[in-house]
C-alpha cells in the first residue's frame, strides 16, 4: 500500500468552506482505481488542512495525482501558498475495525 498526504495553509475563516468543497469531490475520488481510505484533517488553530489517502499500489497513487492537484486547485483561493505533497509506502497498517 501507498499513501499521500497533501498539506496546505488555509485562512481560519475558510476552513469550513474548503472542507465542504472537498467533501463534494469524494464520490469522484472514489472512482479512482485502488483507493482504500480518505481522510480530511484540519488544525483550525494553526490554519492547516491536510488530506490523507491510502492506495492499493504506487501505480494507483501516481495515477490519481492529477485529480488531487485539480482538487487543491479548486480551493486555491482559500489557501495560502502551494500545497505540500508527500507520498510514501505504508509500512504498517492496522485497523481496530474488522474488515
Amino acid at each position: 500500500m501507498h499513501a499521500r498526504a497533501i498539506t496546505v495553509k488555509i485562512a481560519q475563516t475558510q476552513s469550513d468552506t474548503a472542507i465542504a468543497h472537498l467533501e463534494t469531490l469524494i464520490d469522484e475520488l472514489k472512482m479512482n482505481k485502488g483507493l482504500r481510505d480518505v481522510y480530511v484533517l484540519v488544525d483550525r488553530a494553526r490554519g492547516e488542512l491536510m488530506t490523507f489517502t491510502v492506495w492499493d499500489s504506487e501505480e494507483d497513487l501516481q495515477a490519481s495525482l492529477g485529480f488531487a492537484r485539480e482538487a487543491f486547485g479548486q480551493i486555491s483561493t482559500m489557501t495560502v501558498g502551494d500545497p505540500v505533497i508527500k507520498m510514501m509506502e505504508v509500512a504498517i497498517h492496522e485497523s481496530s475495525v474488522p474488515a
